[in-house]
């Protein structure tokens, strides 16, 4: 009687074992998946090392609230860190429905070396950025070193005044579709096009068709 009460906690503490293990086994599983999450951010270069994916997405004031919001962090859901670049970094811009965002860098702080894609809102951003230099030279040389460039509603108004849509198949809010004719553009009146690097789109309404394009393209440039 004496001895059977002994051999309980041997077994209470057998199982407690058990369970310390199962414990542990998850947890090493868990954090096996939050490093692989964490290693999505990454991707290898030609020489081995790991090189941050990242994507500039532009601001200024004005720009159409969700073409800013859905990209940000849909990108982000990709694997991409997204930088926010305008006219002047660590400034506050007021979103056209009202909704603050705050820059983080101005182009001069950019290496586009470093960046996989340029992306542009509309709203009324797009407009005022154009008439900053150095906003567009960035857009300019981004294509020209073969850099995705996605511009959507009214975003197309940068890339006109990069002059990098002569010859481009495009599409845009209607109210821009003459200027890109007129800049030597293709217009067509489609969700989301892709003719190059350049992906465009007509409005807030075709961001699911948008971002499923770059994120298209950007898979074939890895």
């Amino acid at each position: 009687m004496h001895e059977e009460n002994k051999s309980k906690p041997e077994g209470k503490k057998r199982s407690n074992e058990t369970g310390e293990c199962d414990l542990l086994l998850n947890l090493e599983k868990k954090q096996r998946h939050n490093l692989k999450q964490n290693c999505s951010f990454f991707r290898l270069s030609i020489s081995g090392e790991k090189k941050l994916k990242k994507i500039l997405i532009l601001l200024e004031k004005g720009v159409e609230d969700s073409e800013f919001i859905y990209p940000y962090y849909r990108f982000q859901e990709e694997g991409f860190k997204m930088d926010i670049v305008a006219p002047q970094a660590k400034k506050e811009y007021v979103g056209k429905r009202g909704i603050s965002f705050t820059s983080e860098f101005s182009p001069s702080d950019i290496d586009l070396n470093d960046y996989d894609a340029v992306v542009i809102p509309g709203g009324h951003a797009p407009d005022r950025m154009r008439i900053y230099p150095h906003m567009v030279q960035l857009v300019r040389e981004a294509n020209s070193k073969g850099k995705v460039i996605a511009a959507v509603c009214h975003g197309p108004q940068m890339i006109i005044e990069a002059d990098i849509v002569r010859g481009k198949k495009v599409t845009s809010w209607p109210s821009v579709r003459t200027d890109l004719k007129n800049a030597g553009a293709n217009v067509v009146d489609e969700p989301a096009v892709v003719d190059g690097n350049i992906v465009t789109s007509r409005s807030p309404d075709d961001l699911p068709d948008f971002c499923k394009a770059t994120i298209k393209l950007l898979s074939t440039k890895r």
